[in-house]
């Protein structure tokens, strides 16, 4: 539906919505976030919005900023499917039983350029909706006073966005637990595939059956197969996949019944599986396998289906690299660098000739030593190479595997490895390149890159990456004297003091003339250029009080050094 307004008022009330369209189960709270702009020149006054939601929606909640907005209700559609929206004066539509209300924003103007004012509105979906079918969810943006303070030339509504709720009654989900979606062939790699059904909480379904075809590229290892389902009746495999060393074959697993609870994880299958001798170890080769399981339920007297897939993918080695420890400069992180090859093929002599891993650590960290190597339970002495380029404060760390394993026997690194190598490394306090303090809220990123040439001549790369993050300064500001509501008159050329409460890790006070340090117990002294400002610093509760004269408004504090 598209609004008009006149020429003079040539400014327009945009929104952009995300959040939706959405799925959620019966019964389950789900949001959306409404964003609020002025499209074109002039000002628009009185920032508003008119939602409109279907019947079967209801609990109706609305944030903007921490802070909730006027609510003003419009009414309910009857069969004529028309309401006047009072603060406009003009006609909007709706289905028979939507409800429409206005949420007046606690802004006055919008300026053209503005960042969007974001309202968060989230509702739930009633227990005795029809399942699958889609709830309307609409939003109009307005301007309750137009292009002037007082609204002389009356209210604007800009575009309606439309958009749908589908309730649902289940859903499943298909994940694996390989690492970063990728592994080697072979029974040294397994890993689980796993299905979890979440009912909506409260919900009986009954003859409920998960089934998952594997393809040819997947192998049940023979082991357990698991089944959880907390409040689940008869759950079992009433159908097995094929036993090695023949793939593939189909899985079934049934239940009499379930109901759902307040959790996701209601009915939760876990399948043991490899990947089979799929890959060209001769060449640079790798395969992605699509896996997918099926869901089917009744509920009543209907029926109803799910499905979901898990990708991985298949590669003659793979390496993943993690990070732990500390989150500030002078602090030590960790690096776990783990890495496997292939089973494939299965003769002596077969392996990795060359296996290498390359590690960039980036400007702001400095490489300080290497822990550990173990493989296949095997602890091996490694010393890498080492290389800081002074221009740019990367330092790039080598270490050769298959050097530090080699017995003297070809290949240098037999198949069917599996290992991880630890190492260290300090947080610095300055960065090279360009140079600067590391701040509070960084991010240190680096990638590890493995190298690798195979017996059988296929050559190839695989990486990863992780991230370290310093440590945010959370900060909170409020008025302490005049005591917020004493309705004490500030006059100029009176104090008024600030107290800064959580200020974590490090900060830097900008432009200090002097500092003069006492005891922790006593207040600490820092002057500016013409501007006193008193810290009192207390270690025990972490709180720093800035008192200043009313006619200096902010002192500047840096976060990060």
């Amino acid at each position: 539906m598209f609004f008009l307004h006149s020429a003079a008022q040539a400014q327009v009330p945009e929104i952009t919505v995300s959040g939706l369209p959405a799925e959620p189960l019966i019964g389950e709270n789900f949001c959306a976030t409404v964003s609020l702009t002025n499209a074109t020149a002039p000002t628009g006054y009185g920032p508003y919005l008119i939602s409109i939601v279907e019947q079967g929606i209801s609990k109706i909640t609305i944030d903007f900023i921490d802070i909730a907005p006027v609510l003003e209700p419009i009414g309910t559609f009857d069969a004529s499917g028309q309401l006047v929206d009072p603060i406009s004066g003009q006609t909007i539509s709706g289905k028979e039983g939507s409800t429409a209300l206005n949420v007046i924003y606690p802004i006055g103007v919008v300026e053209p350029g503005t960042p969007a004012l974001d309202m968060e509105f989230c509702g739930v979906v009633d227990l005795l909706v029809t399942p699958n079918v889609p709830l309307d969810v609409e939003f109009i943006p307005g301007f309750e006073f137009g292009d002037t303070p007082t609204g002389d030339n009356g209210a604007i509504l800009g575009t309606q966005q439309d958009s749908t709720v589908t309730p649902r009654l289940a859903r499943v989900t298909k994940t694996n637990s390989a690492p970063e979606n990728e592994r080697p062939p072979g029974p040294s790699h397994a890993f689980n595939y796993r299905y979890a059904m979440d009912i909506s909480a409260g919900v009986l379904l009954s003859d409920i059956v998960l089934e998952d075809v594997l393809p040819p590229q997947i192998q049940w290892t023979g082991g357990n197969i698991s089944v959880n389902a907390p409040l689940g009746a008869g759950c079992s495999p009433t159908v097995l996949p094929n036993s090695p060393p023949t793939p593939s074959g189909d899985l079934v697993v049934e239940c009499f019944a379930a109901v759902g609870t307040s959790g996701v994880d209601d009915v939760v299958v876990t399948l043991p599986v490899y990947i089979t001798d799929i890959l060209d170890e001769s060449i640079d080769d790798s395969r992605l396998i699509i896996n997918t399981v099926d869901a089917d339920y009744r509920y009543k007297e209907d029926y109803f289906s799910a499905s979901d897939i898990s990708e991985i993918l298949a590669v003659h080695a793979a390496a993943q690299k993690t990070v732990s420890g500390g989150n500030l400069p002078g602090e030590t992180l960790t690096y776990n660098l783990r890495f496997q090859l292939t089973d494939y093929p299965e003769k002596f002599g077969a392996g990795a000739t060359n296996f290498t891993l390359v590690d960039n650590l980036p400007d702001g960290l400095e490489y300080v030593t290497t822990v550990d190597l173990v493989i296949n339970g095997n602890n091996y002495p490694i010393a890498p190479s080492v290389d800081l380029n002074p221009s740019t404060g990367v330092t790039t760390v080598i270490w050769d595997i298959a050097a530090a394993v080699d017995s003297g026997i070809a290949p240098s690194l037999p198949n069917a490895a599996e290992g991880v190598l630890r190492y260290r490394a300090l947080i610095l306090d300055e960065y090279v390149n360009p140079p600067g303090p590391v701040q509070a809220g960084d991010s240190l990123t680096n990638d590890v890159s493995l190298a690798y040439d195979l017996s059988e001549g296929a050559s190839g790369d695989n990486g990863s990456g992780d991230i370290a993050d310093i440590a945010e300064n959370i900060t909170g500001k409020a008025l302490t004297n005049p005591a917020p509501g004493s309705f004490d008159t500030i006059t100029p050329g009176a104090e008024v003091t600030f107290t800064s409460n959580g200020i974590s890790n490090f900060l830097r006070i900008s432009k200090l003339a002097s500092i003069t340090g006492k005891s922790e117990s006593e207040p600490i002294r820092m002057a500016t250029k013409g501007l006193l400002i008193v810290l009192v610093i207390s270690v025990k509760d972490a709180q720093i009080t800035e008192t200043l004269p009313s006619a200096q408004s902010s002192i500047l504090i840096e976060e990060g050094c």
